[in-house]
């Protein structure tokens, strides 16, 4: 299936007819649709769920609501004196079967009469003619069994669904659905209830054979229980409602704020306390370089000087150890020399003659004068008259001076990124609106997330008692089955009556057999999806799903379980979007993804790691919905190749609409204008 065109007729915040171009080409999946907060990014998504599904695909129990719903969604403008009366959304897609490729019109129209009431059309075309082959009443099971809710519902999603699944408590409920979607299990189990109402009906013609009585007695309790286990599902399923709309209150609200200034307010004591740090990692910066410029810095301001200096020192280093030196050797001449004097001296050389003696004396003499000669040759002049340790300690400060320079020039650009880091956070801390502003605000959000988490928690208690009632009634189904076996069996001799049970347990081995194939290949994709597109490589080996509720377990590579709750914010969306990617494969339905708000949530290597093995791959056809923050410059470069097409909602101040424009926010992707828009 290929979505290839919407259009919009004065729905929502879409003003007048809007018409887009949702073709993709070969070997560029993604159609990018970008939107500032309110533009109508959310209002796309739910215009084609609209169409496809009506009061169902957008949760409506009773007709009332859908059509009140149908009026709010019917475009106004204060700009404008008259109002339009009429609303429409157009989708065209082209949908292969086994003869061959259809493209499909579904229309949904709708009008405000006179009378106040809304009256609502539903149109299908068939390669440009009406689809007379099937009735009108029947035309939207006929868009259902197409493209079936609970599959669109994985590839159909937003920011919502995403936090829903990542969610601690509601991801088993909503894995159950979607697998019992996905593999049809919602017909086999409607069959199992058909065949429980045929045996039963059988049965009450044997009510008064010996057993009987027990038997209705169990159907009578049977019934209690699975009217408890209804209106229990029924309160889990309002409950669900109200979670979703206290959610989706909470996002608008957040929004609201977020352009009023509210994400400087939700930021401003991290603001306070990073410039503090600031200010702190400042003054010891300039308290380094304020000792530094007291000691030896005015040496490096004049390195040629202390080159000099250097050698300066070191030749008077030098004629100072040679005057030393000169000393210690006439010292040890005249030592020589006058031991030589001595007659004893000569003792052991009884034969040498005085002669020979005094010319010996002479020779040595010699010798001493020539050491004294040759010490002496270092003539520079001596200026300072140091001593040796404090010219070794000048020495060690003037050889220091280079890796001072360094170590300065380091501490200026360290001090100069926190002056302009400082900078940054003064001039966002500016941007904080008063208090008075947000308050209301504010007050508002938390009074809303206060009955959002009271809301989890009595979808937590009811799921508590589901699970009770749910035990209580396989309690009791079982007895009944065996007793009405047991009756059964004294019913006549190939009575269809005593066929039911074996039909039954062949049902529950179809579906045991069919749910357990599936989920090895759901868990396989799931975990490598995963690990592909969490930053924390190979964090997780493996992802298991139990197929009796449906819990989801995780395992380290050294097989230790990992907690759902310790997964970080990032790695539950993550998990979410693997989740709902890991389905859509396992659906093996080439259906198109469509996605909202994708990112919002996510850091930025989370984002890098979607944009670069998730988007490309997740189907033929990948519609993105997104601010541009999300889908900034830097990854907009990165999906460019994938790109077929990029658009702009621009909301307009003055006229109170959206208008849907060629380009992504800063750039114009020309290849075909194919939006066409009219008043």
């Amino acid at each position: 299936m290929i979505l290839s065109r919407l259009t919009l007729t004065n729905f929502g915040v879409f003003r007048g007819r809007q018409s887009i171009s949702l073709l993709p080409q070969k070997g560029k999946p993604i159609i990018l649709i970008g939107g500032k907060n309110g533009a109508g990014k959310t209002t796309f998504l739910e215009a084609i769920r609209l169409c496809f599904y009506g009061s169902q695909g957008l949760g409506f129990s009773s007709k009332e609501d859908y059509l009140k719903y149908l009026d709010s969604r019917i475009h106004t403008s204060a700009s404008s004196i008259i109002q339009p009366n009429v609303a429409s959304v157009t989708v065209e897609f082209q949908y292969s079967d086994f003869e061959a490729v259809h493209t499909y019109k579904v229309g949904r129209f709708w009008e405000r009469r006179n009378t106040g009431k809304v009256h609502e059309t539903l149109t299908v075309e068939r390669n440009g003619k009406p689809l007379d082959d099937i009735a009108a009443e029947y035309w939207p099971e006929f868009v259902r069994d197409l493209i079936p809710l609970g599959v669109a519902q994985l590839f159909f999603f937003d920011g919502e669904k995403i936090q829903h699944l990542a969610d601690d408590t509601s991801d088993q409920r909503e894995l159950s659905d979607a697998m019992k979607a996905l593999l049809g299990l919602d017909v086999v189990e409607r069959l199992g209830a058909d065949l429980e109402i045929y045996r039963s009906r059988v049965i009450k013609t044997l009510r008064n054979v010996d057993g009987g009585k027990d038997v209705e007695e169990l159907a009578q309790e049977l019934q209690h229980f699975e009217n408890t286990l209804a209106e229990l599902n029924k309160v889990r399923n309002g409950q669900e409602g109200a979670i979703s709309d206290l959610r989706l209150q909470v996002r608008r609200l957040q929004d609201k704020i977020t352009a009023q200034g509210g994400s400087f307010v939700r930021n401003r004591e991290r603001l306070v306390h990073h410039r503090a740090v600031l200010e702190t990692q400042i003054g010891q910066v300039e308290a380094s370089l304020r000792e530094r410029c007291a000691g030896l810095l005015p040496f490096t301001i004049v390195p040629h000087l202390c080159e000099q200096l250097g050698k300066q020192l070191l030749a008077e280093q030098m004629v100072t150890d040679s005057n030393s030196n000169t000393q210690v050797i006439k010292k040890t001449k005249n030592h020589v020399l006058g031991q030589l004097d001595i007659s004893d001296f000569w003792t052991d050389f009884p034969k040498l003659l005085p002669a020979t003696r005094k010319k010996l004396k002479t020779q040595i003499g010699k010798v001493f004068e020539e050491m004294v000669t040759t010490n002496n040759g270092n003539h520079a002049e001596v200026i300072h008259q140091l001593s040796p340790i404090l010219v070794r300690q000048l020495t060690g400060w003037l050889d220091s001076t280079t890796e001072l320079k360094k170590t300065i020039r380091q501490e200026c650009m360290e001090l100069e990124r926190l002056n302009r880091e400082l900078h940054r956070v003064e001039e966002e801390l500016r941007k904080v609106p008063p208090d008075e502003l947000l308050k209301p605000l504010l007050e508002e959000l938390q009074n809303l997330n206060v009955e959002l988490a009271e809301a989890g928690k009595n979808a937590v208690l009811t799921d508590d008692k589901i699970k009770n009632a749910e035990l209580e009634l396989a309690v009791v189904q079982r007895r009944y089955t065996q007793s009405v076996e047991k009756l059964a069996s004294r019913a006549t001799e190939g009575s269809r009556v005593q066929l039911v049970p074996k039909i039954q347990h062949v049902l529950d081995d179809f579906k045991a057999a069919l749910l357990s194939k599936k989920l090895i290949r759901l868990q396989t994709d799931v975990t490598t999806s995963f690990n592909s597109l969490c930053r924390k490589k190979k964090s997780v080996r493996e992802i298991t799903i139990n197929p009796d509720d449906y819990s989801v377990a995780f395992r380290s590579q050294d097989n230790r379980p990992i907690p759902k709750s310790q997964l970080s914010a990032g790695e539950k969306q993550i998990y979410a979007i693997s989740m709902l990617w890991g389905l859509a494969k396992t659906s093996g339905r080439p259906l198109p993804i469509i996605i909202d708000t994708p990112l919002g949530r996510l850091d930025t290597d989370h984002r890098r790691l979607l944009t670069e093995h998730y988007f490309p791959f997740a189907s033929h056809q990948v519609i993105i919905l997104s601010t541009d923050s999300e889908i900034d410059q830097v990854y907009f470069r990165d999906l460019r190749q994938s790109i077929s097409e990029a658009y702009r909602l621009d909301f307009s101040e003055e006229d109170h609409g959206t208008r849907i424009n060629s380009g992504y926010f800063w750039n114009h992707i020309n290849e075909t204008d194919q939006i066409t828009t009219h008043n």
